[in-house]
Parts: structure tokens; C-alpha cells; sequence
């Protein structure tokens, strides 16, 4: 197997890992964004902040 055959390989694995996180953690991002890997799709959660007493909340 050549170098170019393990790097795609790798590249491959390590998408499909960040898309299954993704549909784990943020299921609803991809009704938002088509792409994940889009600037916008990155850029939103980061800036997104969220309240120091998020974990008094619990879902009914």
C-alpha cells in the first residue's frame, strides 16, 4: 500500500468519525448546514455562547 493509499485511508476514517460525532452531539446542525465542514457550520458553535448554569437544566 502506497503512502497516498494510508493518508486517504486516514483522511476517509477521520471524516466519518467527525460526522458521526456530529450527528451524536448536534443532531440538529445538520438540518441547519448541508455541509459541516462549511465555514459557517465551524465558525457558529464556537461563537455561540451558553449560560454558566446550563447543567441546572434538564430536558422534560
Amino acid at each position: 500500500m502506497s503512502n497516498r493509499d494510508v493518508v486517504v485511508t486516514r483522511l476517509v476514517s477521520s471524516i466519518n468519525q467527525l460526522n458521526r460525532w456530529v450527528d451524536i452531539v448536534f443532531p440538529e446542525l445538520r438540518q441547519v448546514f448541508k455541509d459541516i465542514k462549511a465555514k459557517g457550520a465551524i465558525r457558529n458553535p464556537s461563537s455561540i455562547s451558553f449560560s454558566p448554569r446550563i447543567g441546572e437544566y434538564t430536558a422534560s
